[in-house]
């Protein structure tokens, strides 16, 4: 399955279905395409014509509309129905590393308690002249999401000075996904008045699926995962041709769903046809 956004439509691509008898060495497709319903509507499929070998669909939800997450100091919310999309509070306070000889702490979704730094600082270098690299702000320093990288930047720190620039120090925290080791910061690089840092943590782990997110031409990510994750699968019934149509967004249909009993598995897409001969 592909998920794509040409010309400013939102568009999943089921491909490589069974043979289609319309056009020899054909196979069946189907094109689900997305609109944004300005409502708090989930929304579900609907059938809207066959056409040889190829389906079409429509479905339009909250989930395919831009800009509807909210971005709080450690949580990320829908801008609609107030649901949480992400937390992270449970990571809320202080920890310390070293990179080399050099210590540091930072704070996340607070500023630093006893710190050598200066008030508000989110991430500390401890020396003999202790230097704030950036600093917690609640109306700025705010968790960002682009595709699957989730990220929160402090900045205005302390004076920075480069052959390049001079300008406040900022640190750029990175959460990745890791099951294995216990949270906590690793610097990962510096790179003129800019401090990186990978937080390695479950929280931001996502279940196994395909792709369920694109990216606009204006750099707007629309995540549909939600919509994956929905228990009913039956689009239609009763269709011209006869039978029930039961699709699975961005993954497969469950081993135990109605169809399963009549569709081969694995597969996204079945239509169940009332005179027995299935189509996947």
């Amino acid at each position: 399955a592909e998920l794509s956004s040409d010309s400013g439509s939102l568009t999943l691509v089921y491909t490589h279905g069974d043979l289609c008898s319309s056009v020899p060495g054909e196979r069946f497709s189907s094109h689900i395409s997305f609109i944004c319903a300005q409502d708090d509507t989930t929304g579900s499929p609907q059938y809207l014509s066959h056409s040889n070998c190829q389906y079409q669909f429509l479905w339009s939800s909250k989930f395919a509309c831009k800009d509807r997450t909210a971005s709080h100091t450690c949580t990320l919310s829908d801008t609609i129905s107030g649901e949480t999309l992400l937390n992270l509070t449970s990571l809320r306070g202080d920890y310390s590393f070293r990179d080399g000889d050099q210590e540091y702490r930072l704070s996340l979704c607070q500023e630093l308690g006893d710190t050598p730094c200066k008030e508000d600082t989110a991430l500390c270098k401890i020396s003999d002249q202790p230097v704030s690299l950036g600093l917690y702000d609640p109306s700025d320093s705010k968790l960002e999401k682009s595709g699957s990288v989730v990220s929160v930047t402090y900045s205005n720190g302390d004076v920075c000075v480069t052959d390049e620039v001079t300008e406040p120090a900022r640190t750029e925290v990175t959460f990745t996904c890791n099951t294995a080791v216990a949270p906590g910061p690793r610097l990962t690089a510096q790179v003129g008045c800019l401090t990186r840092v990978s937080f390695p943590t479950s929280l931001v782990c996502q279940s196994e699926r395909l792709t369920c997110e694109v990216t606009t031409a204006d750099d707007h990510v629309i995540d549909l995962s939600k919509l994956a994750e929905q228990p009913e699968h039956l689009v239609t019934t009763n269709l011209d041709i006869g039978g029930d149509l039961y699709v699975s967004l961005c993954g497969l249909l469950p081993a135990d769903s109605p169809p399963a009993v009549s569709c081969p598995t694995p597969t996204a897409g079945c239509l169940v046809k009332t005179d027995g001969d299935n189509l996947v």
